[in-house]
């Protein structure tokens, strides 16, 4: 190889090395560039997701107070009272021969369907009961009241935290309620159940605080243990 072909060999391969560090630079700068992108959309997601849980927080403070229409905890008797009969106007249909019938969507509700109940006058727990079925119609209009109420509850708080199957009716004991969906919101609980009452069962609807009625049973077995007490004298 003469001093002109070394010279041009030269050249080449110093061409080459410096295309190779050029595009060696060019590839590190498009990997950060992809890497800062990737960063920015983890932020923007992370952001959309707090984003998300701060409505849904908001929403359960709001909705865990709420009982039905425009009953809320810790109301007390007088205030709620009137409350209920306009909750009642609000879903009344009239049937045939005159009767008044009451409905929540399709759900169908007794003649006499509210059950309010209070620890030092203020509600912690509300009752709404289903319309009387027959033993004959339990596998029919029975879990067709129960999807009724249930699909309106999953409109509102989505699907239940807890779900279980209708028992078979004669596994089921009079006076007895069976859990079939529950929903946690906030400091509240919505259960529907079904009740055995010999010959007929409901649907029951109970919403509640649980921390009041847990402290209640306290109180309760409290009560029970001082009787008991007390009554060792008695020998």
């Amino acid at each position: 190889m003469n001093r002109a072909q070394s010279t041009f060999a030269f050249a080449l391969f110093s061409a080459a090395l410096l295309s190779s560090c050029g595009q060696s630079e060019s590839d590190k700068e498009a990997k950060r560039l992809a890497e800062m992108r990737v960063d920015s959309l983890q932020l923007a997601n992370a952001k959309l997701i707090r984003l998300e849980q701060s409505r849904k927080d908001s929403i359960t403070y709001i909705e865990q107070t709420k009982v039905i229409g425009d009953i809320r905890f810790a109301m007390c008797k007088s205030t709620v009272e009137p409350k209920k009969k306009a909750f009642l106007t609000s879903i009344q249909k009239k049937a045939e021969y005159g009767f008044t019938e009451y409905y929540i969507g399709n759900f169908q509700l007794a003649y006499n369907p509210l059950r309010d109940y209070y620890f030092n006058d203020s509600l912690y727990k509300f009752d709404i009961h289903g319309d009387g079925i027959d033993w004959e119609y339990f596998d029919i209009k029975l879990p067709e009241q129960i999807d009724a109420i249930a699909q309106v509850i999953k409109l509102q708080y989505g699907d239940p935290q807890l779900s279980y199957p209708l028992p078979p009716r004669y596994t089921m004991e009079n006076h007895y309620t069976y859990l079939i969906h529950s929903w946690t919101v906030g400091k509240k609980d919505i259960e529907v159940r079904v009740s055995d009452e010999g010959t007929r069962y409901r649907v029951l609807v109970s919403i509640k605080q649980p921390e009041v009625e847990q402290r209640l049973q306290l109180l309760e077995e409290e009560k029970k243990k001082r009787k008991t007490q007390d009554a060792k004298r008695v020998f």
